[in-house]
């Protein structure tokens, strides 16, 4: 899956003060949270907020909305239709 959310960023910066997954064509970190793995997200916005940086949270749209409501203005997100992803699994 990860490959698929690759496509459009480049690999991820080990010398970021922010925990990344990958960069965005801007320059700004990426972080797939589609595993919602909640400590790690939320260091991901803190880091953000401490940096006044702009990054963006891959994660499902059936999480996003919940998300939303606990991270900072400065994230972005980025849904993957969860119905989409499962029929390219499960046909």
């Amino acid at each position: 899956m990860e490959a698929v959310l690759r496509t459009d960023l480049f690999d991820k910066d080990e010398g970021l003060p922010i925990e990344n997954d990958a960069i965005d064509g801007n320059g700004n970190p990426v972080l797939f949270g589609y595993t919602c793995d909640l400590p790690r997200i939320k260091r991901f916005d803190t880091a953000l907020r401490l940096q006044n940086k702009t990054g963006t949270l891959i994660c499902f749209d059936f999480q996003a909305d919940a998300l939303r409501r606990c991270c900072g203005k400065q994230m972005q997100f980025q849904a993957i239709d969860f119905n989409k992803w499962e029929r390219r699994f499960f046909p």
